[in-house]
């Protein structure tokens, strides 16, 4: 299975996800666009492409594209991509909006203060119920991470793994088994590659 996680975090969290990659971001706490790594099951650390990234959000490849090229043009694409509403919700909101459908009649235990939070709840008045209904509204067929993406992954550049490293060294958080060691063996594999 793959692993996303935000290599521009690790002081404080990760943006750790299993099988998927976190929420995409406009960008930083200073403003700057960054894509996401992803940890691959043979080990490689990478970037997604910027299609799959918007491929993730619902929108066909290229569907940020610009005419002017760069870096920065890059970083606006990913500021787009991650500031985006994801379609299928959208779609999914806009349909229930126009034919909201039927209310789902289900029993439920009345909540007291102090309980703790449902999964679901219902309410009218003052008078609010927790009920046993799934928090999942449609069900699709799901898609490996590996299986999603089409297009290449960028290796995680040696800066980038390291300053994640640095961080990750000074925090209390706690990692899955394996993951540093991953990152310190990126870093070992992309300094002994040679240039093209």
């Amino acid at each position: 299975m793959a692993y996303g996680f935000y290599w521009t975090e690790g002081l404080r969290g990760l943006g750790w996800a299993v099988d998927a990659v976190p929420t995409l971001k406009g960008g930083s706490a200073i403003g700057i666009p960054s894509a996401p790594a992803v940890w691959m099951p043979d080990g490689f650390v990478g970037t997604p492409d910027i299609r799959d990234a918007e491929r993730l959000q619902g929108f066909p490849p290229d569907w940020t594209a610009i005419e002017a090229g760069g870096a920065r043009v890059l970083g606006a694409r990913w500021k787009m991509v991650g500031n985006a509403v994801s379609v299928p919700v959208a779609r999914w909101i806009g349909e229930r909006l126009r034919r909201p459908g039927a209310v789902v009649a289900s029993e439920g235990r009345p909540l007291r203060m102090g309980d703790p939070w449902p999964r679901a709840a219902q309410g009218s008045g003052t008078t609010a119920m927790a009920v046993d209904i799934s928090i999942w509204p449609e069900q699709k067929p799901y898609n490996h991470l590996t299986e999603f993406l089409a297009y290449p992954l960028k290796p995680l550049s040696v800066r980038a793994a390291e300053g994640f490293l640095s961080r990750t060294a000074r925090s209390t958080l706690h990692f899955p088994d394996g993951f540093l060691d991953a990152i310190r063996a990126h870093v070992r594999s992309v300094r002994e590659k040679p240039a093209a």
